[in-house]
């Protein structure tokens, strides 16, 4: 199943703007509208559909039988504005309201206006970046997502009886980091805040922002947990 385009309005709504089943029904119709004009299927958690309470909500019944909603769609850490338009087929009535709950998803149809294609699907091929050390002598493979900003994830998949222990030495490792900073006048950056974001029966994901400790940061992160056994695989990504 490939991975689908993530949002979830009620994050910027709040409840009552979006009914439980007219959200359902759009993240089915902006995902096949997704695909349809920018033929990317797996969006592999880069693309995600943001919506504010800033932004533009237009009802237009009136005039065209259309209501608008003004959205950014990012592409890794990019933003693209746009809008999401629908509209009643022939014959219905006018428009559902985002708030309506008796939705036929049948008698309506859902378009992104604007979508800018080619900028999206340039920036979405685009080529990861990479770490200037060396990451493969570690005991576990390192994958490198795309880092973009201060804050990023450290996704690592063990065995799970290791997940407490991994969790203390990555905290170890902060600590130790900020304090030596401290000793030497703060001249390498210090970690700002680190906490466990996840834990499942394969994985646990570390939340981390970097600060300016930058790729010393990580590396030193990394090297604290190669003295752990059963670590199988670290990712490094913005995403999660």
């Amino acid at each position: 199943m490939k991975s689908r385009l993530d949002f979830s309005a009620k994050v910027f709504f709040g409840e009552g703007f979006f009914s439980k089943e007219f959200h359902d029904v759009m993240v089915e119709k902006l995902n096949a509208e997704f695909y349809r004009q920018t033929q990317i299927l797996d969006v592999n958690n880069l693309v995600h559909l943001s919506f504010d309470l800033n932004f533009a909500y237009i009802s237009d019944i009136s005039i065209s039988n259309t209501q608008r909603l003004k959205v950014s769609i990012f592409v890794v850490n990019e933003g693209f504005y746009c809008w999401v338009v629908w509209k009643m087929k022939s014959n219905f009535g006018n428009p559902y309201r985002p708030f309506h709950s008796n939705i036929d998803r049948e008698k309506f149809d859902m378009w992104f206006e604007g979508l800018p294609i080619e900028k999206i699907r340039n920036k979405y091929y685009e080529k990861p970046p990479s770490l200037s050390f060396n990451i493969s002598g570690y005991g576990f493979k390192v994958k490198v997502g795309h880092i973009f900003a201060d804050g990023m994830f450290l996704k690592i998949k063990a065995n799970p009886i290791r997940f407490e222990e991994i969790e203390l030495k990555l905290d170890k490792c902060v600590v130790a980091w900020n304090m030596d900073c401290g000793k030497e006048g703060y001249n390498h950056g210090v970690f700002h805040n680190s906490n466990i974001e996840s834990k499942d029966d394969e994985f646990i994901t570390y939340y981390l922002d970097l600060g300016s400790t930058g790729e010393d940061g990580i590396r030193y992160l990394l090297d604290g947990l190669d003295e752990i056994d059963d670590i199988e695989s670290v990712e490094i990504t913005s995403f999660v």
